[in-house]
C-alpha cells in the first residue's frame, strides 16, 4: 500500500508552519483510496461539462449542476434514458468520493 501525507502536499513553509508535528497534516493516508475518488469525481466533472456543452448546442443554458444538467439534457432529447441513468450513477458515485459515504 502507498501512502502520503498532507505535509508532503504543503505549498509552502507558511502552510506547513499552519500544522502541528504528528498532526493532522502528518497522518499515513492510501494512495489509491485517494485515486479512486479523484477518478470518480473527475469522471462527473467531465460528464457535466459534457452535458453542459451539448445543452448550449441546443440553445439551452448551462446548468449550475451535474443533476441538473442530467435531467435537462435528458428533457431535451439529447441523450438517451441508458445515458441518463449511467449519468446518475457516476454523479451518486462522485457525491460518496466528495462527501466520505
Amino acid at each position: 500500500m502507498e501512502t502520503t501525507t498532507l505535509r508532503v502536499l504543503l505549498g509552502d513553509s507558511r502552510q506547513d508552519r499552519a500544522f502541528v508535528p504528528l498532526g493532522a497534516a502528518d497522518i499515513l493516508v492510501d494512495v489509491n483510496a485517494v485515486h479512486l475518488k479523484i477518478n470518480a469525481i473527475h469522471r462527473a466533472l467531465v460528464a457535466h461539462e459534457a452535458l453542459n456543452h451539448l445543452l448550449t448546442c441546443v440553445a439551452q443554458t448551462p446548468c449550475r449542476t451535474l443533476s441538473e444538467a442530467i435531467a435537462q439534457a435528458r428533457a431535451s432529447r439529447v441523450i438517451t434514458a441508458r445515458e441518463e441513468r449511467w449519468l446518475k450513477y457516476f454523479n451518486v458515485e462522485a457525491n460518496k468520493a466528495k462527501h466520505n459515504f
